[in-house]
């Protein structure tokens, strides 16, 4: 049996809703003294968070100097962390640590999304 519209919509506007705040969260970095301790961008910082992971420790070798690490589930790095401080690089997904979008183009989009979202 078919949910109702208005429970479907319901279930629709929360996934916006987490996805105008994750947009939102990208654009403050409100963490971004704890995002830098860890050394991501703020895409994997804001938006990988939450994700499934399988619990194993899992091996894998920094794609800087090729030195085996061991992480305790399956979210591993690309880079360790020596490798992504000493090149300011995210040790998740290797990326600039500081890669930024132009907020003037979009932090009013997300603004005027978030006031018809809460209507």
């Amino acid at each position: 049996m078919l949910k109702s519209p208005s429970t479907a919509n319901i279930i629709a506007l929360a996934r916006l809703r987490v996805s105008l705040k994750s947009a939102e969260l990208i654009i403050t970095d409100q963490d971004k003294g704890l995002r830098l301790d860890v050394m991501e961008c703020k895409a994997c910082y804001y938006l990988s968070r939450g994700a499934v992971v399988m619990q194993a420790f899992t091996k894998s070798n920094c794609e800087g100097c090729g030195v085996e690490v061991t992480f305790p589930n399956s979210r591993i790095n690309k880079l360790c962390e020596k490798c992504a401080e000493s090149n300011d690089r995210c040790c998740h997904c290797g990326g600039d640590i500081d890669i930024d979008i132009p907020q003037d183009k979009y932090a009013s989009t997300i603004q005027n999304l978030g006031a018809k979202v809460s209507e």
